[in-house]
């Protein structure tokens, strides 16, 4: 019995139609494929970075003392008074101190700033003074609380004003505005803190 070879023939044709619409399908996979990993890598590095802090903004007030025309720091944004990373706050943005943490680092403690214990504990201390910005347009010298500016932190003459916020120590006295009090200080005024929030 002799061996039969069998060859077998398999005609491919393709044509120049299919041989593009098959480029067109890898590289889209590619590019799709690419896509997805930069998402994912995204969303790592995201959760990381919440879960590596408390997540809440953190502010604090100055250590030093500064003028109405320099509360503002030397870009209008607070540099060289707040510290990298932070700038001068509006009252808006720290009024609800329960959304925040207190930055004891950085910020005056009673101890520092008095000489004896509180009981801050972590939180803010009270009844410190700072400057704090309003919202308001250039003002200075309209003697209303939350007008006034120091016309935009730049002036310290005695004759116009800026306001200054503290957390009152007095809850009875804390009013509506979340336990902030405060009132309106001469520009020229040399023993007022500045109050910074993170960026």
């Amino acid at each position: 019995m002799e061996n039969q070879e069998k060859v077998l023939t398999i005609d491919l044709r393709i044509n120049r139609r299919v041989t593009l619409i098959m480029i067109a399908v890898m590289i889209t996979t590619a590019v799709l494929g690419y896509f997805v990993l930069q998402y994912q890598q995204a969303n790592a590095s995201t959760s990381q970075a919440v879960s590596s802090v408390s997540g809440l903004r953190k502010f604090y007030l100055t250590k030093s003392f500064y003028q109405g025309d320099t509360a503002d720091g030397s870009d209008g944004n607070g540099a060289g008074v707040c510290a990298a990373g932070y700038h001068f706050a509006s009252l808006w943005e720290i009024q609800d101190t329960t959304r925040l943490e207190y930055n004891s680092v950085l910020g005056v403690s009673w101890e520092e700033a008095m000489g004896f214990p509180s009981d801050a504990g972590k939180g803010p201390p009270s009844d410190l003074v700072g400057w704090i910005r309003t919202g308001f347009y250039s003002n200075g010298s309209s003697g209303t609380w939350g007008y006034d500016n120091c016309s935009v932190w730049t002036s310290k003459s005695s004759s116009d004003e800026g306001a200054v916020v503290y957390l009152q120590a007095q809850w009875s006295n804390a009013g509506n505005t979340f336990g902030w009090s405060g009132s309106n200080w001469d520009c020229d005024v040399v023993n007022a803190r500045v109050w910074c929030v993170e960026n």
